[in-house]
């Protein structure tokens, strides 16, 4: 199809566009008057027993734990691999998720390598709400220190060696979460991209479907204009 024979068929299903591109403006008002979100990440440090949590020797970078913190973390995932991004300090938010919960280690290898070098698990939180954040916040790290626990009773850890967990201090924020007005300008110019195709593959569409309609056949004439001729009849 050429430019020409597309103009054409845009401007004979013009309330296909028109449509689409309302519906794309509503989506995109939508959006914006549903605003920010709130987010934290909030991490859950394990370390050796009888030892502060900022000591350098605290065992926070030793395998065995950081082998046991990955544990936990499968454990809270159901078995479930958790997802993350090439880079470990990647915004949960960044992804367009607006409501979601993302368990795991921090991975400071990259994208094709994954490198776990402490044994820290991290809670990413997304949400719509400030109280449903806290609420699964609360939930999470709850059920981390409870299932590390756990864990080591199953075993019988003895006193000296077992591991135990805390809250890094400061990572319980909760911040809220609005897009900057460069970031609004581009999803704009995207919304409007997006629709702008669609409209016209649609209106294609619409009309290839209504050329085929059995008992009629449609010859374009000149832009704008269609000669339809019924079973039986052709035009000299």
């Amino acid at each position: 199809m050429t430019i020409r024979e597309l103009i054409v068929v845009v401007w004979r299903r013009w309330y296909v566009v028109l449509a689409t591109l309302l519906i794309a403006a509503a989506v995109t008002v939508w959006f914006e008057s549903s605003g920010g979100m709130y987010s934290t990440r909030t991490v859950v440090r394990f370390v050796l027993a009888d030892y502060a949590t900022l000591l350098p020797d605290n065992g926070s970078q030793d395998e065995d734990i950081i082998g046991f913190a990955s544990l936990v973390a499968a454990e809270i995932n159901d078995g479930r691999p958790a997802g993350g991004y090439a880079r470990a300090d990647a915004p949960f938010y960044g992804a367009g998720v607006r409501q979601g919960i993302m368990v795991g280690l921090p991975n400071t290898g990259g994208q094709w390598q994954a490198s776990y070098s402490q044994a820290d698990i991290e809670i990413q939180i997304v949400g719509q709400t400030r109280s449903w954040v806290e609420e699964h916040q609360r939930e999470l790290t709850r059920a981390v220190q409870t299932r590390a626990d756990e864990l080591q009773d199953e075993v019988a850890a003895a006193q000296d060696v077992r591991i135990t967990t805390s809250i890094a201090p400061l990572t319980t924020r909760i911040e809220y979460v609005t897009p900057t007005r460069s970031s609004r300008f581009a999803a704009y110019a995207a919304m409007a991209a997006a629709a702008t195709l669609v409209a016209g593959w649609l209106a294609v569409a619409v009309d290839r479907t209504a050329r085929r309609a059995p008992g009629v056949r449609r010859r374009i004439t000149s832009p704008g204009r269609t000669t339809m001729h019924g079973p039986g009849r052709d035009t000299p």
